[in-house]
């Protein structure tokens, strides 16, 4: 059982920083080139969008110069679409909720782990880690939601905004942490489980050990007897 909770311990800190690596990496990049033959890339991360256009590359005799133009930020919090924006602050308060709840379950776990037999602790540590998997179940479900939907199309007033998905972007590295985050909070919740449950089961009775005692008279012959028996007066 020690062995077991190690491993769940270890296996929950993995995945734990893959749904917070998925907050840091990118959801959706595109990549092209626009009017002027400068590289534009445009990437989408749960808390705000990037774009980035680079200058033309230069050669010389020795060495390439490469010279960025810029980087422009949009938060979420300032889409001027109230569809866009909604959807995407939830799906950047989710996934901060799992990370977040995933860290509480690695250290309830430790103290589990040091605890020894208690059904109570594993209880709230498997609890726990099934929030942080609902969580990030959510997360993975509004990325898809919002890569393949459009928000604020005409008659809207508001500017639209395009989904990912038809501009052509890619799911890349966070999108793909936090699909890995939810199927290993899973597994860490299963085998939570099947421990809360072996350790629940009552303990098997033993049988009774047999002895062997002397029969009196002392002529060294011995008989066997239980050793309930033997120790009843």
């Amino acid at each position: 059982m020690l062995c077991q909770r190690i491993v769940v311990l270890i296996l929950t800190i993995i995945f734990t920083a893959c749904m917070t690596c998925s907050i840091l990496f990118p959801a959706f990049r595109n990549s092209a080139k626009n009017s002027d033959g400068r590289t534009v890339r445009r990437t989408y991360y749960f808390w705000y969008t990037e774009t980035t256009t680079s200058g033309t590359t230069t050669t010389t005799a020795s060495t390439n110069d490469f010279a960025f133009a810029g980087t422009a930020r949009n938060y979420v919090r300032n889409f001027e679409c109230r569809q866009a924006r909604a959807l995407y602050t939830a799906l950047s308060a989710v996934s901060v909720a799992a990370a977040g709840l995933g860290g509480i379950a690695c250290l309830v776990l430790a103290c589990w782990t040091t605890a020894g037999h208690n059904v109570s602790i594993g209880a709230v540590a498997a609890g726990t880690t099934f929030l942080a998997m609902a969580c990030a179940a959510a997360t993975v479900g509004l990325a898809a939601f919002v890569y393949t939907h459009d928000f604020c199309s005409p008659p809207s007033t508001a500017a639209k905004v395009p989904s990912p998905h038809s501009d052509a972007f890619k799911l890349v590295e966070g999108f793909g942490l936090a699909c890995a985050a939810t199927g290993g909070f899973l597994i860490a919740f299963i085998a939570q489980v099947v421990g809360l449950c072996r350790s629940c089961a009552p303990a098997p009775e033993k049988s009774p050990v047999r002895v062997r005692s002397a029969k009196g008279g002392g002529d060294g012959r011995y008989s066997d007897v239980d050793s309930a028996a033997a120790r009843s007066p």
